[in-house]
């Protein structure tokens, strides 16, 4: 089981999950608050063993709205952050960091993203009745 709620090291406000056995790379997250939580909470239940930072960016939360140049600044920021604390890949649990940000953080660091935004379409494929519901701000 994970070890929830403890400062990674040096870094406030990011939170390590530690799980109980070997892992094949610390994982990386952030969002601009608190929902991406629901993501890293669901990653822990399939991979318990894995060792993942979370990040929630509450200072300047909501991203929505924010000027996408912003925007960019707090995902590189944040990814940074994440590189440093030894993550070897980033997961941008965050729709709007994802649709402004993604492609730049891909073509200025090397290592693997993922990201939140173009998970819809799976999701309506999936759906029974091809509806979803999203809950979203207007830069997504």
């Amino acid at each position: 089981m994970a070890e929830e709620g403890r400062d990674a090291p040096g870094v406030p406000g990011c939170r390590r999950a530690t799980g109980a056995g070997h892992s094949a790379g610390i994982i990386g997250f952030f969002d601009s608050g608190i929902g991406g939580y629901s993501v890293v909470r669901e990653f822990m239940r399939l991979r318990p063993a894995a060792e993942v930072y979370y990040v929630a960016d509450w200072e300047h939360c909501p991203y929505g709205g924010k000027p996408e140049a912003e925007v960019r600044e707090r995902a590189h920021a944040l990814t940074r952050l994440l590189l440093e604390q030894g993550c070897q890949v980033v997961v941008v649990a965050c729709n709007t960091a994802t649709a402004v940000a993604i492609d730049s953080l891909r073509a200025a660091f090397d290592v693997p993203f993922v990201g939140m935004e173009p998970a819809v379409k799976p999701a309506v494929l999936h759906s029974k009745r091809g509806v979803v519901g999203i809950l979203a701000t207007e830069s997504t």
